[in-house]
C-alpha cells in the first residue's frame, strides 16, 4: 500500500494558518502540507470543503471531538488516507482511498471512513479491518464505531483467532472494547477444502448467538450445534469454551471420532480440567458401536524436577471377563536426580 508522506491537520472553522512545507512556506484553510504536493480549498456557500491529492494525515480526535487545541503530531490517535474532505456546516469528515486509523491501541483499515463529530462516531465502509490489542483480526463489510473504536456495530463479520481458529457471523456488536456479541454464527478451526471451498469443514459450530468476552478469554455459544461435514451430531442450549489464545483453562475440547475392528464406530468428548498450574485432567466419555461407554482419564502433574503422567480406562467390552468390564492402567515418570542423571519409570 504506497504512501507518499504528505501530513494533513484540518482544524475547526477552517482557520488560516502557516505552516512549513520542507523549503516552501505556505498559507492555507486550515491544511498543513509537507513536501512538494498539490491542494484545493473549495467553498458551496456556507459550506467549506477540503480536499487534498494523494494521500492525507490527519488527528483523528480532533476531527470526532473538535479543536479544543491545536492538532500535534505527537498525538497518538491518527489517521491515513488518500483523499480528506471537511464539511463545516454538517461537522462531518470523510477520509477515502486506503484508510488507516489507530485509536487506544486498535487499529482501523477501510476503504472509506466519515468521522461526524456532532455525535462523536466513525462509519467505516468497504474492506473494514479491526485489529485489536490483543492482536485478534475482525472483518467487515461495514461497520459504525464510537467511544474510541471501543464501541461498534458491524455487518457481515469474519473474526480471526489463534491456533487457527475462524468465526463468521451475519452481524455483531462490541461493548467498552470487551464484550463481542454475534449473531447467526459459525466456528471451526479446520481449513476449507481447496478444490471445493463452498464444502462444509471437517467439523465446525453453528449457533444462533455467541459472545465473546475479550477480558476473560471466554466464548459462550446459545443455541449450539456441532456438526461433523455439515451434519448434526451433537446439541447444546449453551456451549462454553476457552478462547483458543488460552494455553491452559478448563473446558470442552474438540470432540473426535473414528473406527477400529475392536470398538466399531466410536465419538468421544473430551473435557479437560486444568485443577491447579501444576495439574490437570482429561476426562474423555467414549461412545461406540461394539463396546461401552467407556472413561478415559489422563492425569498429568509437573514437579519441580519432573513430571509424572496416568492414564486410567474402564468400560464395557465384548472381550472382557464375565462381568463385561475391562480396565486398564498406564503410567510414566521421569525425574532429574542431578545436572547428568535422571531416573523413570513405566507400567503398562
Amino acid at each position: 500500500m504506497a504512501r507518499s508522506g504528505m501530513s494533513t491537520g484540518i482544524r475547526a472553522g477552517l482557520r488560516v494558518q502557516t505552516v512549513r512545507t520542507g523549503p516552501f512556506r505556505a498559507r492555507s484553510l486550515g491544511i498543513r502540507t509537507f513536501g512538494i504536493r498539490t491542494f484545493r480549498t473549495i467553498a458551496f456557500g456556507g459550506v467549506a470543503a477540503a480536499s487534498v491529492m494523494p494521500a492525507a494525515r490527519a488527528q483523528m480526535s480532533q476531527l470526532v471531538k473538535g479543536p479544543s487545541r491545536p492538532i500535534s503530531a505527537k498525538k497518538p490517535v491518527t489517521f491515513l488516507a488518500d483523499r480528506v474532505s471537511y464539511n463545516r456546516q454538517t461537522g462531518v469528515v470523510t477520509a477515502e482511498g486506503h484508510v488507516q486509523a489507530w485509536q487506544n491501541g486498535h487499529v482501523l483499515y477501510a476503504d472509506k471512513v466519515t468521522i461526524d463529530r456532532r455525535t462523536d462516531t466513525a462509519t467505516a465502509i468497504g474492506h473494514v479491518v479491526l485489529m485489536e490489542p490483543g492482536g485478534q483480526v475482525v472483518f467487515a463489510k461495514h461497520a459504525t464505531l464510537s467511544h474510541g473504536m471501543k464501541d461498534a456495530v458491524m455487518k457481515s463479520v469474519a473474526t480471526i483467532l489463534a491456533e487457527n481458529g475462524r468465526m463468521v457471523a451475519n452481524g455483531g456488536r462490541r461493548v467498552g472494547g470487551v464484550i463481542n456479541e454475534l449473531s447467526k454464527v459459525v466456528y471451526s478451526t479446520c481449513n476449507l477444502c481447496k478444490s471445493n471451498p463452498t464444502a462444509p469443514p471437517l467439523w465446525q459450530i453453528k449457533a444462533r448467538s455467541v459472545i465473546e468476552n475479550l477480558k476473560t478469554k471466554r466464548i459462550t455459544y446459545h443455541d449450539a450445534q456441532l456438526q461433523i461435514h455439515g451434519i448434526p451430531v451433537f446439541w447444546l442450549p449453551v456451549l462454553s469454551q476457552p478462547d483458543p489464545s488460552v494455553r491452559r483453562q478448563s473446558g470442552l475440547l474438540i470432540p473426535a471420532f473414528g473406527s477400529s475392528s475392536h470398538v466399531g464406530t466410536f465419538i468421544a468428548f473430551p473435557y479437560f480440567w486444568a485443577i491447579n498450574p501444576h495439574e490437570d485432567l482429561t476426562i474423555v466419555p467414549i461412545v461406540a458401536t461394539k463396546a461401552g461407554p467407556v472413561l478415559d482419564l489422563k492425569f498429568r502433574r509437573a514437579f519441580n524436577t519432573g513430571k509424572l503422567y496416568i492414564n486410567l480406562s474402564a468400560g464395557k467390552d465384548r472381550y472382557a471377563d464375565a462381568n463385561g468390564i475391562s480396565s486398564a492402567i498406564f503410567s510414566h515418570g521421569v525425574f532429574d536426580l542431578n545436572k547428568s542423571w535422571r531416573a523413570g519409570f513405566a507400567h503398562h
